[in-house]
């Protein structure tokens, strides 16, 4: 059959999976056979992140200009170039070469949409290019899920300070990197906060993972990694956030759900340092910025025994450091009215309280501790996380059955996630504390609590270090004072 045409688009595209060189052979079949028609040509090329139409740049522009009347052809070498997308993107495509009665050549046929026969054949290359699609992605995530079961390496770029190993499919410990690891390590577990640390390995000239400097955020990612456990874990979510990705929503799986493999690789850290990391990294968070630099003595310990806020500091030094009032508003827009005062004061208060800590452990010495029953919390909280879990598998049935509009899901959905989250991160902090109790007896409080007064006490050193180890033995400091001429009055909660 003859066609008219004298003006061709060529549009490529590399799917999942091919080498950079496939594009190159696609490009040289479609101009070899615009050529040998005679047909001029004009290339629209991408490397398809999508199939969905809304994420692919050049296809959309395609389409505008087929709109315009530019071409009376576009040439791929296989129809599901176009789009392997769902049923909405397929009909998109088919009433634009429709209305604009334009051709779509491959190497075997030259297909006419405005003929019902060639139309019903792109209706069944559609379908069947769309099943082998969920296919591919299907095969491709059971590939992965399988190759982690089998010890594999199958989550991308590997976290510092390993790489990747094609003759094992696994990870291995990089030397030099180890090295930087280890430090890394040590100086956080020695007190430095993730900020100096930083700095300190961008003076030493020790270039990151990215080849760039060192950031405090870098460089938490890396200390919290479970990879460097000897483990690998898959399944933690599902879908994406990307902004130019149309595929399921993000979402974040539960624990017991994860894909955890032991004994992979070879480990960095002990399960005991990764604790120890995990509790000094959810203490930080706890803190404002300037607490974290522990710029006053008591930066980040004092807070509000009237409504729970945590009180600024401010001064020059050490005597003149100042406990600014607390005028934090309630719901209503009514100030707190917590006075201030001199932290000087404050710390003799504190100095009083740590003796006679200290003097109270050390007539318990030799009786048995009153402990927190941890492994009671830890119990209740995973029957809460078990009933949030149940009430999220209902909301979904009911949503399936049409009892929920989207609307109304998404908001009951949401709010269970919020609960999920603020049970996992408690069942989190109660193992922890847990361990703590565990790993630590009076004598060794004894110890802690006569270090705390030592620093206090001492003149010659700095506000950073007294405030470093303050935060080693005391949770928080709960401040009140009422009115002006009232004495100040604290409670403390030691860690």
């Amino acid at each position: 059959m003859e066609y008219d045409i004298k003006d061709v688009a060529l549009y490529l595209r590399k799917s999942r999976g091919e080498e950079e060189t496939d594009l190159d052979k696609h490009r040289h079949i479609l101009v070899e056979l615009c050529e040998q028609s005679g047909w001029r040509y004009i290339e629209y090329s991408e490397i398809g992140n999508s199939e969905t139409i809304e994420y692919r740049p050049k296809f959309k522009q395609l389409l505008k200009d087929l709109e315009d009347n530019m071409f009376d052809a576009v040439a791929v070498v296989d129809y599901d170039r176009l789009g392997r997308g769902d049923l909405e993107d397929q009909a998109l495509i088919k009433r634009v070469f429709r209305d604009s009665e334009t051709f779509i050549i491959t190497p075997e046929k030259i297909y006419n949409l405005v003929d019902d026969s060639d139309d019903l054949m792109v209706d069944v290359k559609g379908l069947l290019a769309r099943q082998e699609y969920k296919a591919i992605k299907k095969r491709l995530t059971r590939g992965k899920k399988l190759g982690a079961r089998q010890g594999k390496w199958t989550n991308g770029i590997p976290p510092f300070p390993y790489v990747y190993d094609p003759s094992r499919k696994g990870l291995v410990v990089d030397s030099e990197s180890h090295e930087t690891y280890k430090l890394m390590k040590q100086l956080f577990l020695n007190g430095e906060s993730l900020q100096r640390i930083s700095f300190h390995l961008n003076n030493l000239g020790i270039p990151s993972p990215k080849g760039s400097t060192w950031h405090d955020n870098s460089i938490r990612r890396i200390l919290i990694d479970e990879t460097h456990l000897g483990k690998i874990i898959t399944n933690k979510v599902e879908g994406s956030a990307h902004k130019n990705k149309k595929t399921k929503d993000l979402k974040y799986f539960n624990k017991d759900e994860w894909i955890v493999i032991e004994n992979c690789h070879e480990k960095v850290k002990t399960p005991e340092e990764h604790q120890e990391i995990i509790s000094k990294i959810k203490v930080r968070n706890k803190f404002a910025p300037a607490a974290r630099r522990g710029a006053f003595i008591l930066s980040g310990l004092v807070k509000c025994g009237y409504c729970g806020y945590g009180m600024q500091i401010q001064g020059k030094n050490q005597k003149q450091d100042l406990i600014k009032p607390c005028n934090k508003p309630d719901p209503y827009g009514n100030r707190c009215s917590n006075r201030g005062n001199k932290v000087e004061t404050i710390i003799r208060a504190l100095l009083i309280e740590l003796e006679q800590r200290k003097f109270e452990l050390e007539e318990e010495v030799s009786t048995p501790q009153s402990l927190i029953n941890y492994d009671k919390l830890i119990d209740t909280t995973i029957k809460k996380i078990e009933k949030v879990n149940k009430a999220i598998k209902r909301i979904k049935e009911l949503y399936e059955e049409g009892e929920y509009e989207k609307e109304e899901y998404q908001e009951r959905m949401d709010d269970r996630k919020l609960e999920l989250n603020k049970l996992q991160s408690d069942l989190t902090d109660y193992e922890i504390l847990k361990s703590k109790q565990e790993a630590m007896n009076n004598e060794e409080r004894i110890k802690r609590y006569q270090s705390a007064i030592n620093v206090l006490k001492n003149p010659d050193l700095d506000a950073e270090t007294k405030n470093k180890v303050l935060k080693e033995v005391i949770d928080k400091i709960v401040y009140y004072k009422k009115n002006t001429g009232d004495n100040p009055k604290i409670e403390v909660t030691y860690k």
